[in-house]
């Protein structure tokens, strides 16, 4: 095994993983959430997510895709060899950077901002609609670089 083959094993597993943290965001926590009758509370929760999760394991797939995704574009290029799989390589360490590009540049300073605002709940509904729609795009990024890296490995 190629030390591109084990890269590319790596960050499909860690895509696949973050899509489903995602996904399940998606599908449950934010609906959840939102159909909380008290938003103060909905916020409540969240800012106790945000706050848990830099602490959590999570961080592990969450930082390790674009990671992988990195060393992987490295390895392709330096690897000289061009490859049938190179093209899925290559969508799937893009679908993995744009992921965590969505999420420094939306849901994170939502996050930030979610904090920042403690006390004015009015906030939830927006924060939940901008987040909600960042995290469906993440996630779809996400299962498809988790897709390509599979298929590349065909």
């Amino acid at each position: 095994m190629t030390a591109l083959v084990t890269t590319v094993l790596i960050l499909q597993a860690l895509s696949f993983i973050n899509g489903g943290v995602f996904l399940a965001f998606t599908t449950m926590v934010i609906p959840a959430l939102r159909g909380a009758r008290d938003p103060h509370a909905a916020a409540t929760v969240m800012r106790d997510v945000n706050v848990r999760a830099p602490r959590s394991i999570f961080m592990v797939p969450f930082l390790g895709a674009p990671v992988a995704a990195i060393v992987a574009g490295i390895l392709l290029v330096t690897g000289g060899a061009a490859t049938a799989a190179a093209p899925w390589v290559i969508g799937a360490i893009a679908a993995s950077l744009l992921a965590f590009v969505v999420s420094v540049t939306v849901n994170i300073p939502w996050n930030d901002r979610l904090e920042r605002e403690r006390g004015q709940e009015t906030i939830w509904t927006e924060f939940s609609r901008v987040w909600a729609r960042a995290n469906a795009v993440r996630c779809a990024l996400s299962i498809a670089a988790g897709a390509a890296a599979a298929v590349s490995l065909i």
